[in-house]
């Protein structure tokens, strides 16, 4: 494993025990200091740690000071970081399972010589249990980045940089609408429309419509959401942009099986498939065939249901998106059960 190091003058010396044994057990390590008891600032070497964890150049880090509290603290100022000060086994195991810690804080005064070895081997072989905490983690990440970029969107209008405004815009919009906050993922999404058109930006234009589009549907705003799709339908096919148009028939057939138009949805369906198979896309060629198979299934031709998503089937087994292969898998059992006249929940 690569992990890196950082100390204050507090902590060097449990920085060097702890080097020597990791060195010994195989890791590769980073140390960035410091590299003597002479007085420095801990969120210099907390914060080069951390960095260094979260571009992906360590995969783990530990840091050292007098009570761990402020390396703690400043590492967890970078985004992506998870630091956790432990002062025992127990707290060690518990940041690994329950909250996916990537960073190690360490205490000089707090933990005991004959402690610190056996707490940073408990942290290192300790596996995140995921499930219920990595949707916890999930939701301290949406937090994190909307922060992120929420400072990008006030840079971007402090500097009159309208291509960054939109970017911004459309991200707290993407983030609004992942935490369910349909109405403010509408309204930054809206923004975003605004700034594209000002400033003539057709691709920006079109995923903008196509956003408000899928914030609609989820809404049961299907009117607006057919117009939104549409919008984003016309301009894609006014720049000769095939993958768009197909991804916004897509959407326009998702908007007409909502309100119970199958034949409409049928229709965009099938024209967006055979763009998909014109341009080569195998993936969006497997979710069109899933997507005609569902229409197919809610208009009760079973035979034909199952014949498309047998097609899609043999796309994602081709392609490994393992995802939509247990979707498809479980369409095409819901159909056999259907065609023997067997339920399904």
């Amino acid at each position: 494993m690569k992990i890196a190091l950082g100390a204050d003058h507090k902590g060097y010396p449990y920085k060097e025990k702890v080097k020597r044994f990791l060195q010994e057990k195989g890791h590769q390590v980073k140390d960035f200091g410091t590299f003597s008891e002479e007085s420095v600032d801990y969120p210099d070497f907390a914060l080069k740690v951390a960095e260094a964890v979260s571009k992906g150049e360590a995969e783990r880090g530990i840091l050292f000071c007098w009570s761990g509290i402020g390396m703690s603290i400043s590492a967890n100022k970078v985004k992506g970081i998870r630091a956790a000060l432990c002062l025992n086994e127990e707290m060690a195991k518990l940041s690994r399972q329950h909250n996916d810690s990537n960073v190690l804080s360490l205490s000089a005064k707090f933990i005991r010589e004959e402690e610190l070895l056996k707490i940073v081997e408990v942290w290192l072989n300790t596996p995140f249990e995921e499930g219920r905490h990595q949707r916890r983690l999930d939701k301290i990440s949406l937090e994190e980045d909307l922060s992120y970029y929420k400072q990008g969107l006030e840079l971007s209008r402090k500097s009159n940089n309208k291509k960054g405004e939109y970017l911004s815009l459309t991200n707290i919009g993407l983030v609004y609408s992942k935490k369910g906050e349909l109405n403010s993922a509408l309204e930054f999404f809206d923004d975003a429309l605004k700034v594209a058109q000002a400033m003539g930006y057709k691709e920006g234009e079109a995923d903008a419509w196509s956003n408000l589009g899928l914030i609609q549907t989820a809404k049961g705003e299907l009117d607006q959401a057919l117009t939104s799709h549409q919008e984003a339908l016309k301009i894609d096919i006014k720049r000769n942009y095939h993958e768009g148009e197909a991804s916004d028939l897509n959407n326009v057939g998702l908007v007409y099986r909502a309100k119970g138009e199958l034949d409409k949805a049928l229709e965009n369906y099938e024209e967006a498939l055979k763009i998909d198979q014109e341009i080569g896309y195998l993936e969006g060629q497997g979710i069109q065939l899933n997507n005609i198979g569902l229409v197919l299934k809610d208009k009760g031709d079973l035979e034909a249901a199952l014949a498309r998503f047998q097609e899609a089937l043999e796309i994602f087994k081709s392609i490994r998106l393992e995802k939509q292969i247990k979707m498809t898998e479980e369409n095409v059992k819901q159909v056999e059960q259907l065609k023997k006249g067997e339920s399904f929940v």
